[in-house]
């Protein structure tokens, strides 16, 4: 397998907009026909912020500006392979993870290969299969699957401290997220299943848990379960085999690290999030009282076509057979969910993703749809972003990778994110 290329990009970068906690000024074109509505009420004692009915504009909210192509050059070390992900700090620098070369590469704010921190091993700061989890205040985080280690680099690439995962009951495969906490503390999501009881993973829950330095346990929360599948039996060649048969169009839970050290947590199907302090105590509600939509015969035939093309691209009989027993037991919920992810960004607001009709989930050639809320927590309605395989919201900017797929060159690309809408400001 060849490196992937990522080509050259003569424009410039524009200068970041300042960070500051902006709100919505009631000048703009709102939809006053929806029955739209914001409030903040008191709900069992806790601040909850509530919207119901429509969004507070009806028009797409964002243009996305291509800013800046990172780019490799005449130095073989700059050749990326497989990357998967990118992450931007406040300097505007790019933290790439090359995750075929078992590194970081890092870019300057003009897009250009600068050095890597890391390499391939299993000793402390060596990586196997790892991922960047954060890069703050000149700190860059990582955690490897295959180590099950915990690692802060300078942006340098000086290594300052490893920590083994401290919980041996957690399998490594099952871990979604790690962060240090003062103190030396250990911020850990983890899938909420049993991985040697496959039934176990019909119906998912995420679990968070601060562990000090001792390894205690100090707090620990654990969303809603959400039913995500159903086990089924199906014939292939004569053999009886249980098959997992996913929902598609549902929401699993979701967990979102918040940059003052707590958390933010979805609940799939539930309209809810809840915001918990670095102590794990519950401090805030956002509801969004959205309907569901009625799931159709396109959202089937969509799923289907997807069926379709694996079993198309299928090398091995087997694997073909599998498919279409597969496509002979697609299960749609009778709604849509409500939201299939969600971001926190730097600035406080909220990105609510639309769960995809596609089985394979962020499939490279898919659009995602985001609804946004204040951060306050109002509903303000719906943006389009581009298509392509990673996305993240981060310091103003759409980080986004996309891939070609005839040839497989990757594109990492960095988009300003500009408010269409009169009246409405974003970082």
């Amino acid at each position: 397998m060849s490196p992937s290329r990522i080509p050259a990009d003569p424009s410039r970068i524009v200068p970041t907009a300042v960070l500051v906690l902006v709100l919505i000024g009631g000048c703009g074109r709102g939809r006053p026909d929806t029955g739209h509505s914001f409030e903040v009420v008191d709900e069992e004692g806790m601040p909850t912020a509530v919207t119901r009915g429509g969004p507070r504009y009806d028009e797409e909210l964002f243009d996305y500006v291509p800013v800046l192509t990172l780019r490799e050059d005449e130095r073989e070390e700059s050749l990326l392979f497989n990357p998967a992900g990118f992450h931007r700090d406040e300097r505007g620098w790019y933290f790439v993870n090359d995750l075929g070369n078992d590194r970081i590469a890092v870019f300057d704010p003009y897009g250009r290969y600068d050095h890597a921190i890391s390499r391939s091993g299993s000793g402390p700061g060596e990586f196997q299969t790892a991922r960047i989890e954060e890069v703050r205040e000149g700190v860059v985080t990582t955690y490897d699957l295959t180590n099950r280690q915990l690692c802060r680099f300078t942006v340098e690439g000086r290594l300052l401290d490893t920590r083994r995962q401290v919980d041996d009951q957690v399998a490594a495969m099952m871990v979604g997220g790690a962060r240090y906490r003062e103190g030396g503390g250990i911020l850990l999501q983890v899938a909420d299943v049993d991985p040697t009881d496959p039934s176990s993973m019909e119906r998912f829950a995420l679990r968070t848990l601060l562990t000090g330095p001792d390894g205690d346990t100090l707090w620990t929360v654990r969303t809603p379960e959400v039913k995500v599948m159903d086990y089924v039996t199906v014939e292939i060649r004569g053999m009886a085999l249980p098959m997992p048969a996913p929902l598609p169009l549902t929401a699993s839970p979701v967990v979102e690290f918040l940059t003052d050290g707590g958390i933010l947590v979805s609940g799939g199907h539930e309209p809810l999030q809840e915001v918990y302090d670095g102590e794990g105590r519950l401090t805030r509600r956002i509801r969004v009282e959205l309907t569901p939509e009625r799931t159709t015969d396109r959202d089937r035939q969509a799923i289907l076509d997807d069926i379709q093309a694996s079993i198309d691209a299928a090398e091995d009989d087997l694997l073909r057979d599998l498919f279409k027993a597969q496509q002979e037991h697609v299960r749609l919920p009778e709604y849509k969910a409500f939201w299939g992810g969600v971001q926190a960004d730097e600035a406080g607001w909220f990105w609510l993703s639309h769960p995809t009709p596609n089985m394979l989930a962020d499939l490279p050639d898919t659009t995602a749809v985001y609804r946004v809320l204040s951060p306050e927590g109002e509903y303000l309605g719906d943006t389009t972003v581009p298509k392509g395989s990673y996305r993240r919201i981060t310091h103003g900017h759409l980080l986004h990778q996309r891939e070609d797929p005839e040839s497989g060159e990757v594109t990492l690309e960095v988009l300003a994110i500009r408010p269409r809408i009169p009246g409405l400001v974003y970082p």
